[in-house]
Formats: structure tokens, sequence, C-alpha cells
């Protein structure tokens, strides 16, 4: 009984030595590898090798907008409607009598002095000679009111012409922009009919009160230049330039950051982003003003993360 305990003990440990023979083994032979991988990663960490240092900084692709000198604009939107300026004339004759002759037709362009009509004034019995009618007024013959062979009086209305107008715009706009305007102000507008066409105005006139119901002042505006296409009574999308500054460095708001209170940039120089700090000033939808920190010709990060001394690479 004691010999076959002896043997089976005989073979256990033979089973545990091999097994720690073979982990000493499976542990020397992973120390070599790694010593002959580290020669490797040494070896190749030469230009040209294929291999890359992992301690090395990681160069980052950026694009970049150079500062420039520019005009800056800030605008507000608001909608509008063309209206006019000029009245409608009604047309009477000086003495009343029969409309022997009319010469003009709803439409038709006139101007001031133009006979539009006759009237012969004769009685039974008596004749005179008869009286034209001429137009008051340059304009377009809005109506006619009354046909050849009609009897009238000097108080009927012979035809009514609309007075040549004068296109503008009249708009709301919200009373907290008040602060901002000034006659003089240049606009521009678009029309649902000619979307592809943008016309020019000028800020003529701001209401002295404001419409408590609606927290809007009204303005009206003239219109500059070419006036095709436009009729009155249209609806109008405009855009009022409110602040105008000549020569200034702008760069895209999306570029500007806060780094311990305060605004910063990025810019590249050498090959590497610094954090630039900035006074910023008016920002409108997609820029804003620098007031001090940039110079022309400064290449602003617009897109890439890169901190401060971190490698970058310029995309075109």
């Amino acid at each position: 009984m004691n010999k076959r305990h002896s043997a089976f003990d005989v073979v256990i440990t033979i089973i545990l030595l091999s097994i720690c023979c073979a982990l000493a083994a499976a542990i020397i032979m992973n120390m070599q590898k790694g010593t002959s991988d580290d020669g490797a990663t040494e070896a190749g960490m030469g230009p040209g090798s294929g291999m890359t240092n992992t301690s090395q900084s990681q160069v980052v692709n950026v694009s970049v907008a150079t500062a420039a000198s520019s005009t800056f604009l800030k605008t507000t939107k608001m909608n509008g409607e063309i209206g006019s300026e000029g009245h409608d004339i009604d047309v009477f004759a000086e003495i009343g009598g029969q409309v022997t002759q009319l010469t003009i037709k709803k439409g038709d362009a006139v101007q001031a002095g133009d006979v539009i009509a006759t009237v012969d004034p004769s009685k039974p019995g008596a004749q005179y000679k008869a009286s034209p009618v001429t137009a008051p007024v340059t304009g377009t013959v809005e109506s006619v009111s009354v046909a050849v062979g009609a009897t009238i009086t000097t108080s009927t209305s012979i035809a009514t012409i609309a007075g040549d107008k004068t296109l503008v715009i009249t708009a709301k706009i919200p009373e907290k922009y008040l602060g901002t305007l000034e006659n003089g102000m240049s606009a521009t507008f678009t029309t649902a009919a000619w979307a592809d066409r943008t016309y020019d105005a000028i800020l003529t006139y701001i209401s002295p009160t404001v419409d408590t119901s609606t927290r809007t002042v009204d303005i009206e505006l003239d219109i500059i230049g070419d006036t095709a296409g436009l009729k009155e009574g249209m609806y109008i999308s405009l855009d009022l330039i409110t602040e105008q500054i000549d020569d200034c460095i702008t760069v895209p708001t999306s570029a500007i950051s806060t780094f311990l209170n305060d605004s910063v940039v990025y810019v590249v120089k050498e090959g590497t982003a610094k954090r630039q700090i900035v006074t910023t000033g008016s920002s409108n939808d997609t820029q804003t003003v620098i007031l001090s920190g940039l110079s022309e010709g400064d290449q602003v990060i617009v897109v890439g993360s890169a901190g401060d001394g971190v490698a970058v690479n310029v995309l075109d």
C-alpha cells in the first residue's frame, strides 16, 4: 500500500515539474520576443522606415481663413410692402353740355394738358363753340366715366387719372432696433415675383411713435435705381443695413472660443497652432469684428481641433 502511494506521488511530482518547466520556457520566449520587438522599433524610427514612434505628437489637419481688412455689415431682416406716393385725380369739364369726343380709354398714358374730351354746350336755338377738356396731371387713365353723346354738368367726372406715383416701401421694425435707426441707411430687398433680383432702397422716414400693441415702429424707404417689375401692393423681404464698419478685420464667428474667460482664436505659425487672445466687436450671422489681437495676413484656424502648440497641416 505504501509502495503504491509512493509511485503515485512520483507521477504527480513529474507532471507538476513538467508544467513548471513549460511555463518557464514560455516566459523566457516572451521576454526574448519583447526585446527583439523593442530593437526593431528603435531601428525603425528613422525617416522612410514605415514605423511610427507613438511618443511623437500627431499632426492635425486644419482649414484656415486669412485675416484681411474688409467692410463689415450688420443687417436687420423684416417684411414689408410696396406702396406709392401720389393721388388719383378726377377730371371735370369747365362747362356743361354734350360729350362730342373722347380721346382716351382706360390704361392710356396722358401728359398734363392733353385734350381728353370735347364738350358742346349748345342749346336749342343757340350755338356755342365746343369746349376741350384737358388732363390736369401727367399719369395713367384709371377709368372713364362717360361716353360720347352723354350730357354732363360741371360736377360730372369725365375720367380719373392716376398721377405719376413714386413707389415706396413701408415696413414695421421691432422697437428694440429703434436706437440703431437713422435716415439715410441703405437696404436691399427681394420680391416673391422676382426672387432672382435684388433691389436697393434707402431709409427716409422713422415714425416718432411706437405701436403699443405690436411694439413696432413704422418706417418708409425710397426705392433707388431700377424699379422694373415692381408693383404697388407687392410683399417684400427687406434687409436693412443697421451697422457698417469700413476697413476692419473680421473672422468667422465659429473660429472664436473662450480660454480662462478670454476670447481667443488659434493662428497657424510655422506649422504650429498658437493661441491668441483677441478683443471682439460687433457680430452678424457669420462674422465677428476683431478690434485687437490679429493682424492682416494671420491664418486663423476655422476647422480642426488644435490646441496651443499642436503641430498642424493646413488643407487647401
